[in-house]
């Protein structure tokens, strides 16, 4: 490894392979200093849309790719279709759709066999469980094309169209993603890094070990369905709610009971889902005379009980516990 010829004081100079590694100064890298990939803008709208034909149609957008360490921008600069081969005879496959700018020249460690700017696919093999194929090296991905056998156009029935471009931003931006699940999945992030769930518009930093929300959003008050035969004590002490403030979880109102044996689900919060880090969480909550602990299930959101308590009561006042 060694220093790259800059540019443009050695234009005369400067490869390809050094532009690459330049370019990667203009994105968001990751905290090896290596670039992270994806569609620059727009992001959110679905890139890859249906036809009445084996078309798909790929709307304008601008990208970084990477290849050997470094950048190279793509642009589409109007709605382009993409015509995908005939559906299986039998069973289905997985075709990927993507962009990438061919390289021949010998900067790249596995030079193409042309200059051509692509946008293209990649046919997957057809099977009762079909298997995603690997993109060309240096492609950006674009979507994923689910196409069964009888299908005669990308809009007839049971032919899904998934976007799964990743994003990306100019250095020192912020990156967005679809939702908190996948912002979950990149762990690589320089700290400091900041994010958007574009489900939510909830956003986030990377601490450097995990994403820390930058969001003050509040949910207000909202009702818990109870289950288990659990019910609402007295509804002058109010029913069992819960709130979430950046991210705290609140909990008010007080529960009697239905059944108290252990691993009993008394009630679930989907919205915790994705916000507990990937791990079971215990919180204690009084009932008569002692304390009461709960189980929390990051895959659900479900609060169970960690052992046969019989109660009277149990309160959830005052009660709280910080997500992520």
């Amino acid at each position: 490894m060694a220093i790259r010829k800059g540019l443009p004081a050695k234009l005369a100079l400067t490869d390809a392979d050094d532009t690459r590694y330049l370019f990667s100064g203009l994105v968001v890298c990751n905290v090896d200093g290596s670039p992270r990939g994806g569609v620059l803008s727009p992001a959110g709208p679905n890139l890859v849309t249906s036809s009445a034909t084996m078309n798909v149609s790929v709307a304008r957008f601008q990208g970084a790719a990477v290849r050997d360490g470094g950048v190279i921008f793509l642009a589409n600069d109007g709605a382009a279709n993409v015509l995908l081969d005939a559906a299986p005879g039998a069973n289905s496959r997985i075709d990927v759709i993507y962009s990438k700018q061919n390289d021949a020249s010998g900067t790249v460690t596995v030079p193409d066999a042309n200059n051509t700017p692509i946008l293209g696919f990649v046919k997957g093999t057809a099977g009762a469980v079909p298997v995603k194929p690997s993109l060309p090296v240096g492609a950006l991905e674009l979507a994923t094309v689910l196409i069964p056998s009888g299908a005669t156009a990308t809009n007839s029935a049971g032919v899904v169209i998934t976007q799964t471009a990743p994003f990306t931003a100019s250095a020192g931006g912020t990156v967005s993603f679809s939702t908190k699940t996948v912002l979950d999945l990149w762990t690589t992030a320089q700290k400091g890094q900041q994010a958007v769930v574009l489900a939510d518009s909830a956003r986030w930093v990377w601490s450097g070990s995990a994403w820390v929300s930058a969001s003050i959003a509040d949910t207000g008050w909202l009702a818990v369905t109870l289950s288990g035969g659990w019910s609402t004590y007295n509804a002058s002490y109010g029913a069992l709610e819960y709130r979430i403030i950046g991210d705290v979880l609140y909990l008010q109102g007080v529960i009697k009971p239905g059944t108290t044996s252990g691993g009993t689900t008394i009630f679930t919060i989907p919205a915790l889902v994705g916000r507990l880090g990937g791990k079971t969480r215990k919180i204690m909550v009084n009932i008569v005379s002692s304390v009461q602990t709960l189980e929390i299930y990051p895959a659900t959101g479900a609060f169970a009980l960690s052992g046969s308590t019989p109660t009277i009561f149990m309160t959830f006042d005052g009660v709280s516990m910080g997500l992520s």
